[in-house]
Order: structure tokens, then sequence, then C-alpha cells
């Protein structure tokens, strides 16, 4: 599956989003991460078996999103300006 923001390789992650996860034994933090990481990412959601990385990866979804449409009309803005990037030789 392509990413959703192929350019993209970098994400936050948000302390609630940590404050959330420390509850979880070893193996559910390990998977909360790396579900926290696909979906940021790749924008690929999976269901876990243990019901709290699901409830989890729920609350943080908003916060990824909000993030990603930021990111997204960074590089938008940043396509508008670029022709007064330019050097111009008259």
């Amino acid at each position: 599956m392509a990413s959703k923001n192929e350019n993209k390789r970098s994400f936050v992650m948000y302390d609630s989003f940590l404050e959330a996860m420390k509850h979880l034994n070893d193996k559910d933090f390990r998977e909360c991460t790396m579900r926290i990481r696909y979906y940021a990412l790749d924008g690929i959601e999976e269901e876990s078996e243990s019901p709290f990385v699901n409830i989890i990866l729920e609350r943080a979804k908003p916060n990824l999103e909000a993030a990603r449409r930021r990111y997204e009309a960074y590089v938008e803005n940043g396509k508008k300006g670029a022709m007064y990037g330019k050097m111009v030789v008259l």
C-alpha cells in the first residue's frame, strides 16, 4: 500500500499518547506504538486483539489527522510561494 503522505516520513508522538500508553504491558505498548506509526505515516488502520490498544488509537487519531492536515496545508502553501523563491535573471 502506498503511503498516504509519500514524502512525510515523520510524525509527532504526543505526550498524551504516551500518558495513555504507560499503563499497557510491554507487548501492548509496542503494538500501540507501531499502530500509531502505521496510521500516522501510511494510513494503515487495523484492529488489534487488545481492546486497550484500539481505544488508545481511536483517541490518538484526531490529533494525527489534524497534524496530517497541517502538513498538507504547509506543503500546498509552499507550492504557492515557490515562484517567489526563484531567482530571475534580467
